[in-house]
């Protein structure tokens, strides 16, 4: 994040006051007369000049208020960049994530705009990965809970490229590990195209703005699942 750079205005305060001075001499009264009329003229120059000294000061320094005011005018503008550069910055770092609809272990077609407001978990698991498999008994207790609570919504999302993973076996693992929750067939429309991931399993939490929050790459547990949802809301 940059900072826009306030520069500084400084003004120069010229104030010139003239004096004028004249040499007189005592020659005779002739002479003595044009002195007390030089005088009287000197006098006047002066007080005019005086005067347009004072003019010029009362100028300078309206002028120096002037320049404090679009000095702060500056700097809420900087505050307003700023705040609108952090803005930007916060959006970029949480993606919106992109809607998409998948059909479920229930017949069921699920679209993430299904739970808008709520906080989703989505994991990415199949059936042949042997860490999907060990945190499978810490997203069955998480789906318990959140069945209780609805504090946030779990989706199992299989990633089923119909031959290493398919829906029969994908089915068959729930029903032999005794899973209750239902899952999604993925077949690369949000692991690969939306998030494009390259390993499982992936754990992603997403806010209750639709935004993305936390994710875990690789093997996770509850407690640090849990965090993430409470982080998210």
């Amino acid at each position: 994040m940059k900072k826009v750079k306030k520069s500084r205005v400084n003004l120069l305060m010229i104030a010139a006051v003239l004096l004028l001075s004249v040499g007189l001499t005592a020659c005779d009264k002739a002479e003595k007369n044009d002195k007390e009329q030089n005088q009287t003229e000197n006098k006047t120059v002066q007080d005019n000049n005086t005067k347009e000294g004072s003019w010029d000061n009362t100028n300078t320094d309206q002028e120096g208020t002037d320049t404090d005011t679009e000095d702060e005018n500056e700097s809420n503008e900087d505050n307003e960049t700023d705040e609108s550069t952090a803005s930007d910055v916060k959006e970029e770092e949480n993606p919106l994530v992109p809607d998409f609809t998948l059909k479920s272990s229930e017949g069921e077609e699920i679209s993430l705009s299904d739970y808008s407001g709520k906080v989703v978990v989505l994991n990415f698991w199949a059936s042949w990965c042997p860490p999907c498999k060990k945190e499978m008994p810490e997203f069955q207790k998480l789906y318990d809970e959140l069945a209780e609570s609805e504090d946030a919504v779990l989706l199992m999302l299989n990633q089923t490229d119909g031959q290493r993973e398919t829906e029969k076996k994908a089915n068959s693992y729930i029903e032999e590990e005794g899973l209750t929750f239902p899952i999604l067939y993925d077949t690369g429309e949000v692991g690969g195209s939306i998030f494009g991931l390259n390993s499982i399993p992936t754990t992603v939490v997403i806010d209750k703005e639709g935004r993305l929050s936390d994710y875990v790459l690789g093997r996770t547990e509850y407690s640090k699942v849990a965090q993430m949802i409470e982080e998210a809301k």
